[in-house]
This record gives structure tokens, sequence and C-alpha cells, in this order.
């Protein structure tokens, strides 16, 4: 679209025209001799005059005011043409329609050696799939490029956007917006400092201060989505980080720098009853109709109702049936690289961790090379230990019931009499079984083939009494109570931000203004003077 161009263009030639008042529907086709360039333009409206003001050539066109030139049509109420400043100034609903783009404004000016339109009062861009609206914008003719330096509000049927400024770019179909912006569409809310949105690619690109709330919702009247689970329903998220995009096509999403996320699953009347916390540099989501991947890159730190971990990468599987929503999801974690976890009293590592979660509890942990397992006695305060070439933990309802370390298996664990240390035993063999009852507290320990073992009396333990590969580091275990006081959540709380409902408190902002009212007769009439018009 080049309407500002072509509204310099509809007017040239006039200057010829001598003072005074012309019929009440003038007309005028012309050319403009001093550039061969430029295509001729059909001129019409009520009454047009020319005059000099302070030595200054000045046009008048009034009333149905109405340019057209190739295929770019531009209506208003009044315009004035500076001849000697190749200025234009148009008043009074204002629009300018090329192809399927719309301008509307109150006022527009357009110089024309710069070919920069200046629109002022209740702007609007429209292309009937999108409205951008604002109370000034400048529209650069040879990009298709309109800026706007106040509060900017974009609406299409997916998503609104407000900021404080922005720039909307026809040919691409892109927003980039900077200052305090906002995105609401009816799965997420998404506050940054600046955002680039791609309306045919439905991508958003989000830098500085990211915070994003997410929670897909499902009114009655909608139609329900066959790849949102009861669960997910149920499920609101919260994601910071520095910068953040979001692919829909692709249903990909990638969170950067100092990451963070924060969800909680409520139950029916809204409560929360599992809550997930995940720290990292980055965070990459993906999704398909069946699962749902987080991957977790650079210093990873996890924290759910029954489990920790700390390790430098992982990937959680979220996998719901395809026939049903309303079955539990399959889920299942893997951690890499100097990975630790951590369940009541006890924590393990090796060179990889997997968990399985079935029927929302955690049902089995894998650990795959150099596994090792230490857990403290509460009552003696010694630390029992584990290791061997893998490790398998049994879990029921949560709670742990048993592990099993094969090969090559090693243990080392203390006997309580009466509350006091009676004896340490050191063993080994090719599988060691350990067995917990309901309280965690150890029942039997089954030594499988070429089982060797050793008893001593507590004052013949050895000092230190330790496994080859022994760390005990609960000073590292992420805490509930310590994520939770990252600054940004704290800000959110304080805010009046919560779980508990869908509610999105949000600090007032200069909201751009509605579409403007297409009746002129309704508008203050333009100042007489050409000259104060501008």
């Amino acid at each position: 679209m080049r309407p500002f161009l072509l509204v310099g263009l509809c007017l040239a030639g006039c200057g010829m025209m001598a003072s005074g008042l012309q019929s009440a529907a003038a007309q005028q086709a012309d050319s403009t001799s001093a550039d061969t360039t430029q295509s001729r333009a059909y001129v019409q409206a009520d009454s047009l005059s020319a005059t000099v003001v302070d030595g200054e050539r000045v046009q008048e066109l009034v009333g149905n005011v109405f340019v057209e030139q190739d295929s770019t049509e531009l209506r208003s109420e009044r315009a004035f043409r500076y001849l000697d400043r190749d200025e234009f100034l148009f008043l009074r609903a204002v629009e300018i329609v090329e192809g399927p783009d719309t301008l509307h404004a109150d006022t527009v000016r357009y110089d024309r050696s710069n070919e920069l339109g200046f629109a002022f009062g209740n702007v609007e861009l429209t292309d009937g799939d999108v409205d951008v609206r604002s109370s000034e914008a400048i529209y650069f003719v040879d990009e298709r490029r309109t800026v706007f330096e106040q509060p900017v509000e974009l609406q299409d049927s997916t998503a609104v956007l407000h900021s404080d400024r922005g720039t909307y770019h026809s040919p691409e179909r892109r927003a980039d917006f900077a200052g305090n912006v906002t995105l609401d569409d009816p799965d997420s809310w998404l506050e940054a400092d600046s955002l680039s949105y791609y309306r045919d690619r439905r991508r958003s690109e989000a830098f500085g201060n990211v915070f994003i709330d997410r929670n897909p919702r499902q009114t009655p009247d909608e139609v329900e989505d066959p790849s949102v689970s009861n669960d997910e329903q149920n499920t609101r998220t919260w994601l910071f980080g520095a910068q953040a995009i979001n692919d829909e096509d692709e249903r990909r999403s990638d969170v950067q720098g100092d990451a963070f996320m924060l969800q909680v699953q409520t139950d029916s009347l809204g409560a929360p009853r599992d809550t997930l916390m995940v720290r990292a540099e980055r965070l990459l989501g993906q999704r398909s109709d069946t699962l749902r991947r987080l991957t977790a890159i650079d210093s990873v730190r996890v924290w759910q109702d029954d489990l920790a971990a700390t390790a430098d990468s992982l990937v959680y599987d979220r996998t719901v049936a395809p026939d049903t929503v309303t079955a539990p999801p399959y889920e299942e974690s893997r951690l890499y690289d100097r990975p630790n976890a951590w369940f009541e009293t006890t924590q393990v590592y090796g060179d990889s961790l997997r968990t399985v979660v079935r029927n929302r509890s955690l049902d089995t942990l894998y650990v795959t090379g150099g596994a090792f397992a230490a857990q403290q006695d509460t009552v003696l305060q010694r630390i029992n230990q584990l290791r061997g070439g893998n490790l398998t933990a049994a879990f029921r309802e949560d709670q742990l019931r048993s592990i099993h370390a094969a090969p090559t298996a090693e243990t080392i664990r203390f006997v309580a009499e009466d509350g006091a240390l009676s004896q340490a035993a050191q063993a080994s063999g090719d599988a060691i079984v350990i067995e917990f009852d309901t309280t965690q507290t150890l029942r039997r320990v089954r030594i499988l083939q070429g089982t060797q073992g050793t008893l001593y009396e507590p004052h013949l333990i050895p000092t230190p009494f330790e496994l080859d590969g022994f760390r005990w580091t609960p000073e590292v275990r992420p805490q509930s109570n310590m994520l939770l006081q990252d600054p940004r959540v704290q800000r959110r709380m304080e805010a009046g931000w919560s779980f508990d409902t869908s509610e999105r408190p949000t600090a007032p902002r200069r909201a751009p203004p509605n579409p403007p009212d297409r009746d002129p007769l309704e508008r203050d009439p333009p100042d007489e003077d050409p000259r104060d018009a501008l």
C-alpha cells in the first residue's frame, strides 16, 4: 500500500488554478509534468479552490473528497495541498484503501519529498483480519511500514497485543512491539519488554523480563480439543526467562536465560494437588496430540512433591492416551550428566537417571552407570550406602519400598539397638536387594550370589567408613521454599497473582482509543486557516 504517495500524485498540477470556488461537484484528472514517472490521478470533491496565504500557494478540497490513483483510494471531508512545501493535509474521517489494507484517522499529513505519512487521532489500520489502533502513526510508504510511538493495540482472531509503542509491517504481517508488552490469547498471557509477533506463522518472539501464564481453558460453549486432557485443563503454568519463542504451527516453545517454570495441577475444586518446579538456563517445550515434552538444559534443578533432582540436562515426557482425555497420563523423566535425585531421606546418583510416574504416583527410578544410593538413618545420623553398576528403586504410593543394585553390588549399613549404634556391616555380591516398610525403615537386606561381608563393632568401625564414589550433598538439594524465593515469583505474588484463580491482575495502562467514529458530522470542524491546520 502506497496511500500517502498517491495522495500527492492525485493533487499534483492543481497549483495553476485561479483563486476561488469551483462547482459543487468539482472533478479533475491530471498528471505532473515535473515527474514523468507519476501516473494520472482522478480527484473529486464538492468544491475546490486555490489561494495564496503569506506568499504560499494553497489548494483546498471540501466535501466528499475522493482521490483515486491506480489501485489506491483516499477519502476525507476536507484536504489541503501546500504546493511550495510539497505537503498535503487531509482532515476529518480520513480513509486510505490499498488492496486489503485500510487506514483510518482523523488527520493525515503527507510529506511527499520523503514519502512519509503522519496520521493523528483515532488511528486504525486493518486488513479485515487484524486491527491495529493508536492515537498517532507514521507510515513509511516504500516499506509499507507503520510506526506507532504512542500506546498501541493489535487485535486479530487469536490474540490481543498491547504495548507502549510498536511497528507493523504490512507485507510480512508482522508486529514489533516494545515497552510493557502484553499478549493475551485464550490459553495464555504473556508479558515482556519487547515482542515480535508473526501473524501468518503464528509465531511470537519475546525479549526481556518475559513472563507467561499458561492455562488451557475450555468453556462449555467451545468445541473440546481432544488433544487437551482433563489434567491439562486443570493445570496452571508460570514461565519466566530473559527471552521466549513460541511457534504454534510447530507446536514448540523455547524459554532462555535463567528460565524457571512453576506448574500447579488442581483438583476439581481448584485446590492445588501436584506442584512441579524446574529451573535451568533453557527450557524447550514440544507438543503433539499424545505427547508433551519438556527439555531442560544447563544447571537443571527440579522440585516435585515427592522428588527433587539436579542435573546438566533433563527430558520430561508426558504421554496421554490417544482415545480418551480422562485416563491418567504416563510420565517419564530422564536426567543426564552428573544427575542427583532425592526422595525422603535418600539421595541417588549415577551416569543417568530415569523416573517413571504411573497413575500420578512415582512408580520406578532407574540409575544407570556408576549407580549409588545413600540413605540417612535419622536415629543414628549415619548414612547407609549402596552401589552397583545399575540400580532400580521401586515405589508404592510415592513411598520407597525396595532398591535393587547389580551387577557387582556393595553396601554399608549401620544397625541400631535401643536407639544406639550396635554394629556396622559391609557386604558385597552379584546383586543386593534392600527392602523397606511403610515407614521407610529398613526391613530386610538380601545379597544374591558371591556373598562377602564384614561386621564391625562400634569401636572398630573405620573412619571414614565409605564406599568408593560416596557423596552426601543435602545442601544442594532443591527446596521448594528456596525456589519460590525467586524475585520474579515474589513480585507476581505481591501483585496479587495466584494459582487459585484464573484472574490476571495487571497494572493500569494507557489504552489506545476505540475505533474512530465514521460519521464526520459529529467531529469538530477543522481550523479555517489552512496554515494553522498543520
